[in-house]
């Protein structure tokens, strides 16, 4: 899959993201090869992190409905996709997003721990990625499973991203991230990342996403995600809910196992209902 359209999920308060990304090729960096010196932070700031960190710590399995909007600043054009998010330490993760317009256009995802499966509901076809074993956790180089599995740490991200506590209010925190990277400075820009405040403990929202949102290319695509209502350590989230579903192929759907290239982009998540016959498509799951 496209980098840029999963590290929104690696950045998430809780680090419950729906999807995992393939492996890097041969020479390029890894998240073992950050750079090694870390800038001091502001007190505000560095406490915000480590209340993410504690945060993220306590979070076993996340639920929320979201949101993803798509604008293309040059050709003004906008397309809004709708769906579920959900996940299971330590890299369970399952994901669709629908275009608003267009039930046909979606995109779904599962990992199961071993591989990640894309659906595309346009194309009929499913690709399957293999997870690469090593990284933090046992993830792989998967910065995103890395945050699901608990072992990435607000060090971690300081080495890899510059941050800067751009605003707080009373229910949300905005910090402003900058890949450090040339692989991140690829796949974006600039970051807006925006939690929920630590004043909404009482809901058991504090530090877990509010809205992400990227520019890319100089500010030409601009993506954003919105996250509402979550629900965290749910006993309704299984981990048989984590398990990659075939259609059948007299419906029209192809398979394919890819090892290198990653998909193109698209928002996703396995949640919603499937396309018309596709009977065996993923199942919303709500807890």
């Amino acid at each position: 899959m496209r980098r840029a359209g999963i590290v929104f999920s690696a950045l998430l308060a809780a680090g419950p993201a729906a999807l995992a990304q393939t492996p890097a090729a041969p020479g390029r960096a890894t998240s073992a090869t950050v750079p090694a010196a870390n800038v001091a932070l502001p007190p505000a700031l560095q406490a915000h992190l480590t209340a993410w960190e504690k945060k993220s710590a306590s979070v076993n399995t996340y639920y929320a409905d979201c949101e993803f909007v798509r604008k293309e600043t040059i050709r003004r054009r906008e397309t809004t996709y709708t769906g579920t998010l959900m996940c299971m330490k330590p890299n369970l993760a399952r994901m669709r997003i629908d275009n608003k317009a267009d039930k046909t256009d979606y995109k779904a995802y599962i990992a199961d721990g071993k591989a990640v499966y894309e659906y595309d509901g346009r194309e009929k076809m499913i690709s399957q990625y293999a997870i690469p074993p090593g990284g933090k956790g046992g993830v792989g180089d998967n910065l995103l499973m890395e945050f699901m599995s608990g072992s990435m740490t607000a060090n971690d991200v300081q080495q890899r991203f510059d941050l800067k506590l751009e605003k707080e209010e009373d229910h949300y925190t905005h910090i402003k991230i900058t890949p450090k990277l040339d692989r991140d400075k690829q796949e974006f820009d600039t970051m807006l990342l925006v939690l929920y405040s630590g004043k909404l403990a009482d809901r058991g929202w504090d530090y877990l996403p509010a809205v992400v949102m990227m520019s890319k290319n100089g500010g030409q695509e601009v993506e954003q995600w919105t996250f509402k209502e979550p629900k965290i350590n749910h006993a309704g989230i299984k981990k048989e809910q984590f398990v990659a579903v075939m259609p059948d192929k007299k419906d029209g759907w192809q398979f394919k196992q890819v090892n290198a290239a990653a998909p193109k982009a698209g928002p996703g998540a396995p949640g919603g209902p499937g396309a018309p016959g596709a009977a065996a498509q993923p199942k919303t799951v709500r807890p």
